[in-house]
């Protein structure tokens, strides 16, 4: 059950993680401009870009987007942190009724922020923007292997995740309040998001194309990420540790039965060497891997105890304060008191 909010005009903050995308974010300034206008009956709208240690002239873009638009402000973080820790960031100096975030490849349709507010108006505490077909904007490889992962993920983390994954949603303000005390280094904020929220819906649209530059999502990024996913919000590979060590136990006991069995019928024994090396290698191997699986969980616990900041806001810039340099706004520390 899920309570309707009142019906007024609400306050909608948007979070826009930037990565190089010099030459798109002209045409996004553009559209969040016109869609700011068409829903100022309902909302009144603001949008925070963060730069995520961009080397083109993204940063200085949007310094002028920020120092010219009284609705727009620009977050400078001091160098790359990944586009969940700069939707964080946003997230950090939003105080408004609901947050949305989206990337700035302009592949993701901001003309669905008004049905997203309808759903969050209904009581909604997380509506996602889920795409139809990835395979519209990448290689039919790739888009196979992302169902594949978002939906192995879903089964093994026990979330509900749109079937070709997320780059899109809005939540509400209790989520925006939540996130920061949840996040930590290796986090996925669609997890957390989707671990927190309450009441959760999903509206599904077509990924538009690239209009310029290329995907940032190299496949070390996207190895990075699912390692993450797997490793931060299941249980799944400590069990598999358990099971394959069982298996390896059973086998052993046949295959010592069975050596048993042939020495009392007198049937002659192997000399054993291909057999030991066989073993070894197996084994070996087997002991390996559980010991990276091991490894993956202790790096994570040791980055969480070390307690870094996960980003470092080199300057914050809005128009209202554009005289002046902003000072940076407290860092956000990757774990819990």
């Amino acid at each position: 059950m899920h309570t309707t909010r009142p019906s007024r005009r609400h306050v909608l903050d948007i979070v826009v993680p930037v990565f190089n995308e010099e030459k798109n974010l002209p045409l996004l300034v553009e559209e969040l401009r016109t869609i700011r206008a068409a829903l100022a009956a309902r909302c009144s709208m603001r949008v925070t870009f963060v730069d995520d240690g961009s080397s083109d002239g993204s940063g200085e873009l949007l310094r002028c987007v920020a120092q010219s638009e009284d609705w727009c402000r620009a977050v400078l973080l001091a160098n790359n942190c990944g586009s969940h820790v700069a939707i964080l960031a946003g997230l950090a100096i939003a105080d408004g009724d609901c947050a949305a975030f989206l990337a700035a490849d302009m592949q993701d349709p901001a003309s669905m922020l008004g049905e997203m507010l309808t759903e969050w108006e209904k009581g909604h505490d997380a509506i996602w923007a889920g795409r139809r077909d990835k395979q519209a904007s990448s290689s039919w490889l790739e888009a196979r292997l992302s169902a594949a992962f978002w939906s192995t993920f879903t089964r093994i983390s026990g979330f509900t995740f749109p079937p070709q994954g997320v780059d899109f949603a809005l939540i509400d303000r209790s989520l925006v309040r939540a996130l920061p005390q949840c996040m930590t280094a290796n986090s996925n904020i669609v997890a957390e998001i989707c671990m927190l929220a309450g009441s959760q819906t999903c509206l599904f649209y077509d990924k538009r194309k690239r209009l310029h530059g290329k995907s940032k999502w190299t496949v070390r990024r996207k190895l990075e990420a699912c390692v993450d996913a797997l490793v931060g919000y299941s249980y799944v590979p400590i069990r598999f540790m358990t099971y394959c060590g069982l298996g390896i136990v059973g086998a052993g006991l046949v295959y010592s039965a069975s050596l048993l069995v042939r020495a009392l019928f007198g049937a002659a024994l192997p000399l054993g060497w291909p057999t030991l090396m066989a073993s070894l290698y197996l084994l070996g191997g087997v002991v390996m891997v559980m010991l990276g699986i091991i490894g993956e969980y202790v790096w994570r616990i040791l980055e969480v105890s070390r307690r870094r900041p996960l980003y470092m806001v080199k300057e914050l810039i809005a128009r209202q304060t554009a005289s002046n340099t902003a000072s940076p706004r407290p860092t956000q520390d990757n774990g819990n008191e």
